[in-house]
């Protein structure tokens, strides 16, 4: 058994507690970076309607409240119809979301809900209590916006 002095063991439990902390605020700082990026990108974008969020969101996968918006967007015959398409789908996120009365600061508590290997779902309760927002993005070289649900709280 090798003798080590007290500073030399000191010296190797100081390492191993800085390498677990930085492990520990490395992976809390990426989920924090997925909520803030689904909030202030994704979600802020779309409410005000900005096309430029577009290409944060995966349109051939998206599901929108239970409507599978990849399919109709796959079936758009030109690359001029699935730009039509994309800024409508924005606008009318956009201006439903107005109509209902919401705000930019309507949802609160934003939060990981879930997450995979390959996926990491962000909540946010909308009218607390009654309602929560899911939102889907695809983990990879560029998070995508995979999904969207509105679900009733119980």
């Amino acid at each position: 058994m090798i003798k080590m002095d007290k500073d030399y063991r000191l010296l190797i439990y100081v390492f191993i507690i800085s390498i677990l902390a930085a492990g520990i605020m490395f992976f809390t700082n990426k989920e924090k970076q997925d909520v803030e990026f689904c909030r202030d990108v994704i979600f802020k974008g779309m409410i005000e309607g900005k096309a430029s969020v577009g290409e944060f969101i995966d349109w051939n996968k998206l599901i929108a409240v239970g409507v599978d918006v990849g399919a109709g967007f796959a079936k758009a015959p030109n690359e001029a119809e699935r730009r039509n398409y994309k800024e409508v789908f924005i606008r009318g996120v956009s201006l439903g979301f107005a109509y209902t009365g919401g705000k930019p600061n309507a949802l609160a508590d934003w939060r990981i809900f879930s997450q995979t290997r390959e996926r990491v779902v962000i909540a946010a309760d909308y009218r607390p209590g009654k309602r929560r927002m899911l939102f889907t993005l695809a983990k990879g070289e560029k998070r995508k916006l995979v999904g969207l649900e509105v679900v009733e709280i119980k």
